[in-house]
């Protein structure tokens, strides 16, 4: 079952959301803090059984209001929840249903446990181990329903156990216990009716007869039960005869594979012990390392492959650098190093905005000292063109021209003044001519001479003003130019950095700095590339060493000459080594198969009592399985043993005939016997014995049934408890392997079942007999591990949530658990909401098929893997 569309009207953040043709498989939410993971989890978690009415979920804006369209077994149903109502389930025949048939009807704690796993609710199931009854309910959850009742069966086989013991003891012997008073009233009886016989002659005589009789006829039955048995080997003999036949064939090649040099020096029985003790080193070899070759034949392939990709990876690499390289010397000629070079610029130390506002203030200082050095030149210009003006105005003062006017006008007074003494007429005249002048001089000269004054005092003025202008521009430009200095130095010292040796660096330094931050880029990823492959070299090389040093281990009990190296470059010799392998893998094929069928042949040996009675009859070992062989090499073909089991059969029949005519003998003495042991004592006694036993018969009964029960409800939690680890835990343990990177091997419920814990066992031998023994980071693998194989339990599949619930896993077990999860999505529906791009990355990695969507702020988007990540990197 899978969700299809989601339509989010009103659940906290979430405001008209569409989810839209969401993927079946693996659905990656990625979305930075308080984007809304969590209450997406929520919504899912309390989606299929209705909102609780309490503050675990975030509030509604008006009114909760969730649509789901979901797909069960090829068929479509929509589910809505209004409010805090339960939800309505309608199918595309708009058919109702409940929430719980479209869910497996799954109990909601079981829902909420299972498939909706938070970060919060992973690293606090230590609990468990502290007996606290939620986190109880939370182990039967885990281990499936119904096994955590087993804890009741030690208690209740203890109660019959002692109800046993008080009626008959420990062994059950009827001379103890409540047995006690019965037997010896039957041993009393039987001596009173034993001494009623002895005074009868004929009965003692008649008695003595029958016990040779019986003798006989137990020596009669003895040997019938021999023949029975030693017809029965054969039979069972005759039915294995081909099976024998197999795995002794198997034996000899297996001999051929384990023998050494053979020394014909030594004798027969020399050489047949070494070759039994070089099958027995090569078995027991095998045997101890079963586990590792099945495991590195499962990794061959993926080995190869991982092999194959980092050869072309490192191909890929050393290529992009001679690419990186020659674009670097094209860039700059002159480095004889250039990727050594290119690593010593710091590119850090250098802002790009930085540099390019020193690109500009550059630019804008040398146009504005063009211009203030162009506006002084102009301004000297001016003030010697005005200089030049004030030399070619030449003009008396306005003063001197007043000061001469009234001079000729005082001489004209004079001479006026003279005339009224000296009567002379041309003495007016002459003043008269005098003041004329006078006019005439200052009318001519005193107003142009005024002008030109005022002409001077204006170009004087303004070649002031000009010179004033100048020596403000000298001072602007000193201090544009030290802008200028102080930039040029700044421009110069990145030059410095990004290793600029030409003059005119300026014109190009901007896109310089930019192709040698993208290269320092490039030649950063190709390292952390060519890291990460030396990583990968390294892990190869440590799976080839284990593969070369199992081979070299196995070359030490094989015929077989192994080319196994001590070389340190396992990879160039992988070939060799897999092609070794590969024989060895057929030898121990041939192991295992040799080891299967002579298990399953002393399964069928030890599986019933009559064969062992029968075997251990033959040859008193406890060995059944040898001396069945040793009944095998007895005949040299099945017709011979059909031959000795017709010879039987008629020996048989001749003792059965005996046998009959001795029963019929006795019969006949224990009819005599009767009567003559009618008398009233024997008959008392007689009595007695038949009171006494049928009242010990009852208490054997009672004694059997509480034995029988204490036997049943051992067995019963013995079965109980392999079924759980081998249907649960086998699996949790294979996964947990997985993502602890084989760390730990092995999965198990303690011996006592009451303590709701789970006993760990690593790669080397040590356990942890309480999950409280372990970090944190590998108790959240651990139930991870339990919740996953309990997942794949629940059939038809239900949608997984993960929040975040992986964070605090080390790199390589969340690679780990990534890849389990990808291969869980094959059958579920699984949503990862995280805020940690390496997660997203892992999983681009690993699967094509996972579907990304970007959330922010409660909304949904559609996106892939690299907008994704790039949303989360920043």
């Amino acid at each position: 079952m899978y969700y299809k569309n989601l339509y989010i009207r009103d659940f906290g953040i979430f405001n008209n959301q569409n989810l839209n043709n969401i993927s079946k498989n693996l659905v990656v939410i990625g979305g930075k803090n308080r984007a809304g993971k969590s209450s997406f989890l929520k919504l899912l978690r309390y989606l299929p059984y209705g909102l609780p009415q309490n503050d675990s979920i975030p509030p509604a804006r008006n009114q909760y209001y969730i649509e789901a369209e979901l797909e069960k077994e090829n068929k479509n149903y929509n589910l809505i929840l209004n409010g805090y109502s339960s939800p309505e389930v309608l199918d595309q025949n708009q058919e109702q249903h409940t929430a719980a048939q479209l869910f497996n009807h799954l109990d909601q704690l079981s829902y909420q446990h299972l498939f909706s796993i938070s970060l919060d609710e992973l690293q606090h199931l230590s609990k468990i181990a502290k007996g606290k009854k939620k986190e109880k309910r939370l182990f039967s959850i885990l281990l499936g329903a119904g096994f955590s009742e087993l804890v009741k069966v030690p208690e209740l086989a203890d109660k019959y156990h002692t109800n046993a013991k008080k009626i008959g003891g420990i062994l059950g012997d009827p001379a103890v216990a409540s047995f006690k008073p019965y037997y010896n009233e039957i041993k009393t009886a039987e001596e009173m009716r034993d001494q009623a016989l002895l005074e009868i002659k004929e009965f003692n005589q008649k008695r003595e007869e029958l016990q040779q009789s019986q003798e006989k006829l137990k020596q009669k039955k003895d040997k019938i039960e021999n023949l029975k048995q030693r017809y029965f080997l054969l039979d069972l003999l005759k039915n294995n005869y081909l099976e024998l036949e197999e795995i002794e064939e198997l034996k000899a090649e297996l001999e051929k594979e384990a023998a050494g040099p053979i020394n014909f020096d030594s004798d027969k029985s020399n050489q047949e012990s070494n070759t039994q003790r070089g099958l027995a080193n090569l078995l027991s070899f095998f045997k101890s390392q079963s586990k590792k070759v099945k495991k590195q034949q499962q990794n061959e392939e993926v080995l190869k492959e991982k092999i194959k990709n980092y050869q072309l990876q490192k191909v890929k690499i050393n290529n992009n650098l001679q690419v990186l390289i020659s674009e670097v010397e094209s860039l700059n000629s002159s480095w004889e190093k250039p990727l050594q070079e290119l690593e010593k610029i710091e590119t850090d130390l250098i802002q790009e905005q930085r540099l390019n506002k020193k690109l500009r203030e550059y630019k804008q200082l040398t146009a504005e000292i063009e211009k203030i050095e162009s506006d002084i030149n102009d301004l000297v210009f001016e003030i010697e063109e005005k200089n030049l003006q004030l030399k070619d105005i030449k003009f008396k003062m306005p003063e001197t021209i007043l000061k001469r006017s009234y001079m000729i006008i005082a001489l004209a007074v004079i001479t006026l003044s003279t005339s009224f003494f000296v009567d002379y007429s041309q003495i007016t005249y002459l003043a008269i001519i005098f003041a004329l002048t006078a006019f005439i001089y200052y009318s001519s000269n005193y107003k142009s001479s005024k002008l030109n004054k005022e002409r001077t005092d204006k170009i004087k003025n303004e070649i002031k003003s000009e010179k004033k202008k100048r020596k403000v521009l000298k001072q602007q430009l000193k201090i544009k130019i030290d802008q200028l200095t102080e930039t040029e130095a700044d421009l110069e010292n990145y030059a410095h950095i990004l290793g600029i040796t030409e003059a005119d660096y300026l014109e190009f330094i901007d896109s310089y700095f930019g192709e040698i931050k993208e290269k320092k880029r490039r030649y950063r990823e190709l390292k952390v590339e060519e890291r990460d492959n030396k990583e990968k070299r390294k892990e190869l090389e440590e799976n080839l060493k284990q593969l070369n040093d199992l081979i070299f281990n196995a070359a030490v009990y094989c015929s077989h000459d192994f080319n196994t190296t001590a070389e340190m470059n396992l990879i160039n010799k992988s070939q060799t080594i897999f092609k070794d392998f590969n024989i060895l893998v057929d030898i121990w094929t041939l192991s295992e198969e040799y080891l299967s069928k002579k298990s399953q042949l002393e399964y069928i040996l030890k599986s019933s009592d009559k064969i062992k009675n029968a075997l251990n009859e033959k040859n008193g070992e406890e060995d059944y399985y040898q001396s069945f062989i040793s009944l095998y090499g007895e005949f040299s073909s099945m017709t011979a043993v059909e031959e000795r089991k017709r010879e039987l059969s008629e020996q048989l029949n001749f003792f059965k005939e005996e046998k009959s005519s001795l029963e019929e003998k006795i019969t006949t003495l224990k009819n005599r016997i009767d009567d003559l042991s009618s008398s009233s004592k024997i008959e008392k006694a007689q009595q007695k014995i038949d009171q006494a036993q049928n009242n010990l018969e009852k208490k054997a009964r009672n004694y059997a049934v509480n034995k029988s029960v204490n036997f049943i409800l051992k067995k019963l939690r013995s079965r109980m408890i392999e079924k759980a680890e081998k249907e649960l835990l086998e699996p949790a343990s294979e996964i947990l392997s997985r993502i602890s990177s084989q760390y730990y091997t092995d999965l198990k419920t303690p011996a006592d079942l009451d303590q709701s814990d789970f006993k760990v066992i690593t790669e080397n031998g040590k356990v942890f007999n309480s999950v409280q023994q372990l970090s944190r980071g590998s108790l959240e693998q651990l139930f991870l591990a339990v919740r996953i194989s309990r997942i794949r339990e629940i059939k038809p599949a239900l949608p997984l949530v993960l929040d975040d619930s992986l964070v605090n896993f080390d790199r390589s077990h969340l690679y780990n658990t990534a890849e389990i999860i990808s291969n869980l999505a094959s059958q579920h529906q699984i949503f990862i909401l995280s805020c940690h791009p390496h997660l997203v990355s892992f999983i681009s990695r690993i699967t094509d098929s996972a579907q990304y969507w970007k959330l922010e702020e409660g909304k949904f988007e559609l996106s892939d893997q690299e907008k994704l990540l790039d949303h989360l990197s920043y």
